[in-house]
């Protein structure tokens, strides 16, 4: 699909028409599994569309890393995803969090520069192994540059770019970080995890929309390297967010990248 909301929203009418289908050969609610081979980015936008319909119930299946590729279920998408989690749910994915952080990963601004895009912030997420992500994802929010000076390419593509790929900086960020391990195929801590961005999201915008005075709405770009059926349900629960989902693509990082930088 790359990143083209029309061809989702041509996937999810085939959806709607199959459960139709379905409902009118029998008299039961038919329980629908969606299996979804798509870059992360489509999975966002084709979830966000997924958000329009009332299925009572839609499992995303995933394509599981620990069980030799085998494809196990993923996501349920549901009014439990909008449920405020319980003290259950946020200790098993707090439990993911380095213990070295605090329980609520802390929105970092960005010091003010000219032409920076105050009423922006990046939202960092890394559930699985990618070794220089998060600081990849940083360097982006910060510059607004998709490019190191070193001539290294992040791999990220902005929305709005200009010629040279990038814009200007954010006006903060926030990290989500489970460090490099897959999460555990565990559809109910799949759900959690996703519920906790979708939260911390949302208190994101509210303290920087308070920085901002409500001057403008506060937008953010997610910069996300995980499960896709956790992308999914994020663009499900995002569906009335300004929320955009940076795609990245394997192809543009060449050369040496830099030095791994500490950072909140």
């Amino acid at each position: 699909m790359q990143g083209r909301p029309e061809t989702a929203d041509f996937i999810a009418r085939l959806v709607d028409a199959q459960i139709e289908e379905l409902r009118a050969a029998g008299a039961a609610e038919p329980e629908v599994a969606l299996y979804v081979l798509a870059p992360l980015q489509d999975a966002f936008l084709l979830g966000r569309r997924l958000a329009d319909d009332v299925q009572t119930s839609l499992v995303v299946m995933h394509l599981s890393q620990q069980a030799g590729r085998s494809v196990v279920p993923g996501v349920v998408l549901g009014s439990a995803l909008r449920a405020p989690l319980g003290a259950q749910q946020r200790a098993r994915v707090c439990q993911l969090l380095p213990v070295d952080r605090a329980e609520e990963p802390a929105l970092v601004a960005i010091p003010e520069t000219p032409g920076q895009q105050r009423h922006r912030i990046a939202v960092i997420v890394r559930l699985a192994s990618a070794a220089s992500m998060v600081d990849d994802a940083r360097h982006v929010a910060a510059t607004g540059q998709v490019s190191y000076r070193t001539g290294h390419h992040t791999g990220y593509r902005l929305p709005d770019a200009g010629p040279s790929g990038g814009q200007s900086p954010c006006g903060a960020y926030l990290v989500i970080d489970t460090s490099s391990a897959y999460l555990p195929d565990d559809p109910g801590l799949n759900a959690a995890v996703t519920t906790y961005i979708w939260e911390r999201w949302q208190a994101a915008r509210r303290q920087w929309a308070q920085h901002l005075d409500g001057a403008t709405g506060v937008e953010g770009l997610l910069v996300f390297h995980g499960p896709l059926p956790v992308a999914l349900a994020l663009g499900w629960l995002a569906a009335r967010d300004r929320l955009t989902l940076v795609h990245h693509d394997l192809r543009l990082p060449q050369g040496a990248p830099p030095p791994a930088t500490a950072g909140p």
